[in-house]
């Protein structure tokens, strides 16, 4: 199964950011690192950023969230 997504971002970015897709018992089931290429937007600048997630047919996704990646 293929999700496609768009993403509009707004600088400035100071993290790295990620998709997270949760199912229907509120658990994170997948996590996908948005990529921004080379440099991520800075203040007043955008980026639309587009990408496709190919997910096991039977992961059951109800949600979804961005989130900061830590460098933990």
């Amino acid at each position: 199964m293929a999700i496609s997504y768009q993403l509009l971002a707004e600088g400035p970015l100071e993290q790295a950011l990620a998709l997270v897709l949760i199912d229907q018992t509120g658990q994170q089931v997948f996590q996908h690192t948005i990529d921004f290429g080379e440099v991520p937007p800075k203040q007043g600048e955008s980026l639309t950023v587009e990408s496709t997630i190919n997910l096991d047919k039977n992961l059951d996704v109800r949600y979804f969230r961005i989130v900061e990646l830590t460098e933990e």
